[in-house]
């Protein structure tokens, strides 16, 4: 399988009562392209919503759970992230 996917996407934190937590929101757009055989070539676009809480740590860390259904006109992917990290 021969694929390319092209992504792009925002995203925007709102700032709570507490300084270091956000409510995280983002939108994303895929396109992609990919041929199984020849004759199967496959064309979508996808749209990446997302909504979750982020965290930082006065060490710089960060915490993050979302919400992110990947959809297009064929099917809903409803997938909940976990991240933890470094952030920089």
């Amino acid at each position: 399988m021969v694929g390319v996917s092209v992504p792009a996407g925002i995203n925007y934190l709102i700032k709570t009562k507490n300084e270091n937590s956000f409510i995280e929101t983002a939108f994303g757009v895929t396109y992609l392209i990919s041929d199984e055989k020849k004759s199967d070539k496959i064309e979508q676009i996808n749209f990446v919503p997302s909504v979750g809480y982020r965290r930082h740590t006065k060490k710089n860390n960060l915490f993050r759970v979302n919400f992110t259904p990947i959809f297009n006109n064929s099917f809903v992917f409803p997938v909940v992230g976990l991240s933890f990290g470094k952030r920089f």
